[in-house]
């Protein structure tokens, strides 16, 4: 009887002791999206492609602020299309392995260093903040040049 009481007990603890895991805080860049003619903000259809990874992140959604993850190395490469014209971007960035909690484990947090990027619908890229973090904020402004016949 005490054995089976025993058991009982045992399974109950076990039963109230739930497995809880949270997904790790993510650091994601932030890039902001301008005309670089008048410097205001502006819109575009955006599609985002990890290279190496082929990756679809975004896939022609209609966004002024971009979200992208950055990659555990040094260097993350982009194909992004604005508007149907496609650049490539290639962010160097020191990266660190940071600590959460017990409960959700590790992540990474970046510190830009430079951009490279083609000129097809990027007119300039200016960093605005370099530490990528789990608290999201703009990290990069992007101004695009105005697509022909329209305000864009």
């Amino acid at each position: 009887m005490k054995r089976l009481l025993l058991i009982v007990f045992v399974l109950m603890i076990l039963a109230a002791c739930e497995d809880t895991y949270d997904a790790p805080p993510q650091s994601q860049l932030q890039i902001s999206l301008f005309n670089s003619s008048t410097g205001k903000s502006t819109t575009s259809v955006v599609s985002a492609y990890g290279f190496g990874a082929d990756s679809l992140w975004i896939n022609k959604d209609t966004l002024n602020t971009v979200y992208l993850p950055l990659s555990s190395g040094d260097t993350t490469s982009y194909r992004l299309t604005f508007d149907n014209i496609t650049d490539t971007v290639v962010l160097i960035h020191e990266t660190r392995l940071k600590y959460e909690s017990m409960m959700t484990g590790f992540y990474n947090e970046y510190t830009l260093k430079e951009v490279w990027f083609t000129n097809h619908r990027i007119d300039s890229i200016l960093i605005a903040d370099t530490l990528v973090t789990t608290e999201w904020n703009e990290n990069l402004k992007f101004y695009l040049h105005t697509l022909s016949g329209s305000g864009s």
